[in-house]
């Protein structure tokens, strides 16, 4: 038996620093309170201040992993930004979760 999604024990595993105009994957990881992976949660993916999401919802595997998103950095230029807000939602019923990364962008 596994508990509902635990805030404390997810991940949100992406670069804290990116190039402008390149694509990295980023990794959602649910679990519960004891650590068990939670698999079958849909997961959707957003950035805000810049750039995209591409394969922006997924769902965990038995490991509590889900895979395949990846972030688009905007360009580079005037007006670009310096960083964005990467947000990614369990939108179980058993998860409702909502982790949030910070992302510089660089040249």
């Amino acid at each position: 038996m596994t508990g509902p999604a635990y805030y404390s024990g997810c991940v949100l595993d992406v670069p804290s620093t990116v190039n402008y105009g390149t694509t990295v994957p980023l990794t959602v990881i649910i679990k519960d309170r004891w650590g068990n992976p939670l698999g079958d949660h849909t997961v959707v993916a957003s950035v805000a201040g810049g750039g995209s999401i591409s394969n922006g919802t997924q769902k965990t595997n038995l490991y509590g992993e889900a895979t395949g998103f990846l972030f688009n950095a905007p360009a580079s230029g005037v007006g670009a930004p310096t960083s964005v807000i990467i947000s990614a939602q369990d939108l179980d019923p058993r998860g409702n979760i909502t982790l949030t990364a910070s992302v510089s962008l660089t040249d």
